[in-house]
């Protein structure tokens, strides 16, 4: 399964890191150009490292060295070949042209900054971006830190992950911040795009929060087998999405049975792990017909099919082809966990 590129935060919480465990390749939160990477042990043990010597990939964004003249700004950075900062920095032009001015004030007041979404670590942007941000009065520096609105730290770090993701299809944007995930996947500047909202949680079963790290990789080690053929599945389904012949449904309706299994197999396997605590894992899927003033296709046939798993589906906004597109990105609802 593809892996993760977590956004906005250095540290990805807990919930996070065994969502990961159980279903993807890879987390790799984006860092500093400088990141010292004796800092993650906290949360990811070199134990852990050891026993998955290639999960664990925090990605820096772009290094200092990427900014030395504004013409050499223009050019793709070496941390990310294929990332422009000048391509980057006009579509934060555009986009922020559509924010409420009241929106992107700087919070002054000791309880907002307080607030772990108004501010943004100035090595992580850069000076480029940086300065960007001071001219525009939509920061202020204060220490290594550069203090803003939430509005503006959840479209600077989208976009970053947005670019990112367009240049590895081997990582898709996951965040825990419902407005960051609508920032990176929501059309901009007048185009639209199309795609479908999926509600994976039931797909994708995670353990209680007393279950140790230790544990969990564990059992991902022991029960390789059955994790793969079901994220083979979900993997199977997301493509299927994509696709523009009309075997589209029968290619779904196909998938079916193997979905099935592989989840009863997986469930089997996690009797006693996996908890009957359901975590909104939702996944937006850029779809076929993301084009300007493309009809959004009819989704019935395809909500039909996919009850019979346990995936709900909703007709949603997804990425353009304006800036970098991605075709799957992930929202991580903590707050709608329930007991079922």
């Amino acid at each position: 399964m593809a892996g993760i590129l977590y956004y906005p935060f250095i540290e990805p919480p807990r919930h996070v890191l065994v969502q990961a465990l159980l279903y993807s390749d890879e987390l790799a939160p984006i860092v500093p150009p400088e990141y010292d990477h004796d800092v993650s042990s906290r949360w990811w043990p070199k134990t852990a490292d050891e026993q998955l010597p290639h999960f664990y990939t925090p990605v820096p964004f772009l290094r200092h060295d990427d900014y030395r003249d504004p013409w050499e700004s223009k050019l793709p950075s070496p941390a990310l070949p294929g990332v422009s900062i000048y391509t980057m920095l006009d579509h934060l032009t555009q986009v922020i042209d559509q924010v409420p001015a009241d929106d992107l004030v700087v919070p002054h007041h000791a309880a907002a900054r307080s607030r772990t979404d108004s501010w943004l670590v100035t090595d992580k942007v850069g000076p480029r971006l940086r300065d960007w941000l001071l001219e525009r009065n939509l920061a202020r520096q204060d220490a290594f830190v550069l203090r803003v609105a939430p509005v503006v730290q959840h479209l600077v770090l989208a976009t970053m992950a947005r670019y990112i993701g367009s240049i590895r299809p081997d990582l898709r944007p996951y965040t825990d911040r419902r407005s960051a995930h609508e920032l990176a996947t929501t059309p901009v500047y007048g185009e639209r795009g199309h795609g479908v909202l999926l509600d994976l949680a039931d797909m994708l079963p995670v353990p209680g929060d007393d279950i140790p790290l230790p544990q969990i990789i564990e059992f991902r080690l022991r029960h390789a087998d059955e994790r793969q053929r079901l994220v083979d599945s979900i993997e199977k389904l997301l493509a299927s999405l994509r696709l523009t012949t009309p075997d589209r449904e029968a290619a779904v309706d196909r998938l079916r049975p193997e979905l099935k299994e592989a989840l009863e197999d997986w469930r089997g396997a996690g009797r006693g792990l996996l908890s009957k605590t359901r975590r909104q894992i939702s996944a937006v899927v850029a779809t076929a017909t993301a084009t300007a003033g493309a009809a959004l296709p009819e989704w019935a046939w395809l909500t039909n099919l996919l009850a019979s798993v346990g995936v709900n589906l909703a007709t949603a906004p997804a990425s353009a082809s304006v800036a970098p597109s991605i075709d799957v990105a992930y929202l991580h609802r903590l707050n709608r966990a329930v007991n079922r």
